[in-house]
């Protein structure tokens, strides 16, 4: 919050990167004019886990596929 006050004090865009998108709305009225929500990292894992998934579900066990 003191990044936020001095910046405000000094005409300067305050960001903030943040992991969940909750949280970075709560930092949006708090003040903050730039925010990050997640990392490509994470969203990369997350993508590849949902296509996992699909396969898992919809994959019999007689499917001999490599």
């Amino acid at each position: 919050m003191k990044i936020l006050e001095n910046a405000k004090k000094n005409k300067i865009v305050a960001g903030i990167h943040n992991l969940k998108a909750e949280y970075a709305q709560k930092m949006i009225k708090k003040g903050f004019q730039f925010v990050t929500v997640g990392s490509d990292q994470r969203f990369m894992s997350s993508g590849a886990k949902n296509e996992l998934n699909y396969f898992k579900k919809n994959t019999s066990k007689d499917n001999k596929g490599y």
